[in-house]
C-alpha cells in the first residue's frame, strides 16, 4: 500500500468511530427526535446534517 493509500484506510476507519460515537451520543439524540424526520434519511447523512448545524451554531 502507499502513503496515502494508508491514510485513507485509516481515516476512513476514524470516520465510521466517529460517525458510530455521534449516533449514540444524547446529543445527537434529542437532535434527531426534534427534527422528525419523516423520510429515510441514512446515519450517514444524519451525521453530516447534524454535525453542519452544530458547527454553523458554534459559529455564531
Amino acid at each position: 500500500m502507499t502513503k496515502s493509500t494508508l491514510s485513507s484506510a485509516s481515516g476512513g476507519n476514524t470516520w465510521e468511530a466517529l460517525k458510530k460515537a455521534i449516533v449514540k451520543s444524547s446529543g445527537f439524540l434529542r437532535w434527531q427526535e426534534a427534527k422528525n424526520f419523516k423520510v429515510s434519511v441514512t446515519d450517514e447523512e444524519r451525521v453530516r446534517l447534524y454535525l453542519r448545524e452544530t458547527l454553523q451554531t458554534l459559529a455564531y
